[in-house]
């Protein structure tokens, strides 16, 4: 088991030592936590990630590889977790198995170099199921506990924990069917903990906006998100509308791309769990698949990230059965050394990912860092997104989505030198990145164009503007600097 653990630590963070880290969601996660450290107050949103990150990166320093180490600690957690929860239900052997084919995923990598904070949320959505599972089995009052907190954290640390909140009450229904090993009270008594670990955090999202449900439960919606998002999304990203046929299609070929070992799937014909254990199954797998059911989620590969301890589980209990019917020495060895070729299969192919990921974004990586010698601490900064926070520490970017619609039309747009720069200096903006490439200018404000009939002109008339000039040129972006009249 020791050894175990140490592969899994070492092989994530061989991935989060070696990250970089340009992309808007973790900009954004890291954005966060450094307004946290400096008393700009918390973003209207899941706060245990800003939190913890606020204090890694005011322990540990501001760089962002702190918080990589810890989403190594968090990944190694998750798989720990899914090996005692498997090996309950199955054997050591068997556990042993499921957790080395766990952690040759390419997804379970992904959490590793980015500062999203799935590796932690799903380590608390394990926990959740793993202590609510021992409650059943044994009724200690210190399970149904540990169950409800894990549960409630996870609801304040990404959104996607909001649908299992109905885990239980599913579970209980049921359970109404035949058998029932769980009653109101007991249901209500996890509700009432759960509840307990939110109230402050609800309790202060009341203060704040009053009481409105929309606001306790997601970001601040932005005009941007509010107005253009879906078409954002559709447009540029070019990911499927909720509710259409490419949108489920979609979400499914990644759910067995990135998710699913098709080559293992026979083992799925011999899975044989318990009438409880099929409850909790099915409990489980109704939460997962009701924001998609919902519209709410996006056909995007992260978010099948919470579906691996399921799956995995349930090939768990396939091979489980297949040992039993087949007690033979030979087939035993030859499943696991499949098992074990997949794992390295896979192995190859997340660290091939990864690389190519990472050549791509050198040289993005390279020019912010030489613009972050460049730009004085505490400055402004103008980007399309946060993407380029975490390689800018100690500086504030902010995105077009911070600046109001009307400013964000007038900067766009540049037909007025002077109203452009009354708006730098109504958000006290000191400088501005933008891409080389005019798409990532032009085509991603493609809401701009829906609303003025053309495109924006931003990206060229600031040149021969009075109140910028050229700071350095990059191979990818420009930084400008901003002169104030």
């Amino acid at each position: 088991m020791l050894i175990l653990i140490v592969l899994v630590f070492s092989v994530c963070f061989y991935f989060s030592s070696k990250a970089a880290i340009i992309d808007s969601d973790s900009g954004f996660e890291y954005t966060n936590a450094q307004n946290v450290l400096e008393n700009k107050g918390l973003e209207h949103g899941p706060v245990v990630q800003q939190l913890l990150y606020a204090l890694i990166l005011g322990i540990f320093g501001r760089d962002y590889r702190n918080i990589l180490v810890f989403q190594s600690i968090f990944t190694t957690l998750l798989v720990l977790v899914t090996f005692l929860f498997v090996r309950r239900k199955t054997s050591f052997n068997v556990a042993i198995i499921a957790s080395l084919l766990f952690l040759f995923f390419p997804l379970l990598y992904w959490g590793t170099y980015t500062l999203k904070p799935y590796p932690l949320f799903l380590l608390l959505l394990m926990l959740t199921v793993y202590s609510f599972d021992r409650y059943i089995e044994n009724r200690e009052s210190r399970f149904m506990l540990f169950s409800a907190v894990s549960l409630g954290l996870a609801t304040m640390t990404h959104l996607l924990g909001l649908p299992f909140v109905g885990l239980i009450l599913l579970y209980y229904l049921l359970g109404k069917l035949k058998g029932n090993t769980l009653n109101l009270v007991e249901v209500a008594k996890f509700y009432f903990l759960a509840f307990l670990v939110v109230s402050p955090y609800l309790t202060w999202r009341i203060m704040v906006d009053g009481l409105s449900l929309d606001l306790l439960l997601t970001y601040p919606a932005r005009w941007h998100t509010i107005k253009y998002g879906l078409l954002a999304n559709k447009e540029f990203w070019r990911l499927p509308l909720p509710f259409t046929f490419e949108y489920y299609y979609r979400f499914l070929g990644y759910l067995v791309i990135w998710a699913f070992p098709p080559s293992l799937s026979i083992f799925l014909l011999f899975a044989r769990p318990k009438y409880e254990d099929k409850k909790l199954l099915i409990s489980w797998l109704l939460v997962l698949f009701a924001p998609f059911f919902a519209g709410r989620g996006v056909a995007s590969y992260i978010y099948v990230y919470p579906f691996m301890p399921l799956i995995l589980f349930l090939f768990a209990q396939g091979i489980h059965t297949f040992f039993k019917l087949h007690n033979s020495r030979r087939v035993k060895i030859l499943v696991i050394a499949l098992i074990v070729a997949l794992a390295l299969a896979n192995y190859g192919h997340a660290n091939s990912s990864f690389e190519h990921r990472m050549n791509r974004i050198s040289p993005d990586v390279q020019d912010v860092e030489e613009f972050n010698t460049i730009i004085p601490e505490g400055r402004n900064i103008l980007f399309r997104s946060r993407a380029v926070s975490p390689l800018l520490p100690r500086k504030n970017v902010l995105m077009i989505q911070d600046l109001s619609e009307e400013d964000a039309l007038i900067y766009l747009d540049w037909n007025n030198d002077e109203e452009v720069a009354n708006v730098f200096m109504k958000y006290n903006i000191s400088y501005v990145i933008l891409y080389k490439n005019i798409r990532w200018e032009r085509d991603y404000h493609v809401w701009f164009k829906l609303v003025t009939g053309h495109e924006p002109s931003h990206f060229y008339k600031i040149d021969g503007s009075q109140y910028f000039e050229k700071a350095k040129e990059g191979n990818v972006y420009i930084l400008y600097k901003f002169i104030k009249p």
